[in-house]
């Protein structure tokens, strides 16, 4: 993602190089050349906001199937581990629906749950023991009666929907102001007097 956002933030930049080159010179193929790569930056970003706004609506039953397929391999695997232990450790909750989630047949032995379900901070810890897995991990585990009764479903839910929301917003904002600057260097570039701009570009 951060390598994404950096050859993002190059792109952008020698638009905009040009853009303001186009403007300082009065050149109207460098602005028309920001005007079309500019357009389809924006075309970009609105497909972007659809994914986004589509897949919130996906997103309860691609959460719910995530996190039931990880919960599988809690044992077995450091990334299903690593990424249940954050989500129950941030979010204050245990399992997928439920705290029984953890329990049964190639999973934890019953009464046994992750120590990130933990709901206070004095839960007495110990090796988890699975149901037909072996523990690869050195998983530790806590009883029943200290841990969270709520799901994590639903606040993983709520939180991936907030994201993309946010997500789109912001780029719905980003693109109505490239919208403008597009309005702006086709004005320029079609103008009988583009010195005119120039003049008040420095002024």
């Amino acid at each position: 993602v951060s390598y994404v956002g950096i050859v993002l933030g190059v792109v952008l930049l020698i638009i905009g190089f040009l853009g303001c080159c186009g403007t300082c010179k009065t050149s109207k193929c460098l602005l028309y050349t920001f005007a079309v790569l500019l357009t389809l930056i924006i075309l970009c970003e609105l497909t972007l906001m659809i994914v986004c706004f589509v897949f919130k609506g996906q997103a309860k039953e691609t959460v719910n199937d995530g996190l039931v397929k990880s919960l599988k391999t809690f044992l077995t695997d450091e990334v299903s581990y690593d990424s249940w232990k954050s989500i129950q450790d941030s979010l204050k909750c245990c399992g997928v629906n439920s705290y029984e989630d953890w329990t049964g047949k190639g999973k934890m032995q019953d009464d046994l749950y992750p120590a990130s379900c933990c709901k206070t901070s004095k839960c007495q810890t110990q090796k988890c023991t699975g149901d037909g897995v072996a523990n690869k991990v050195d998983a530790k585990c806590i009883h029943k009666a200290d841990v969270y009764t709520e799901g994590c479903s639903s606040k993983v839910q709520d939180a991936v929907s907030s994201s993309l929301i946010l997500v789109g917003v912001m780029l719905l904002i980003f693109g109505l102001l490239q919208i403008l600057g597009v309005v702006c260097a086709c004005i320029i570039a079609n103008s009988d007097d583009p010195e005119q701009y120039k003049v008040a570009y420095h002024a």
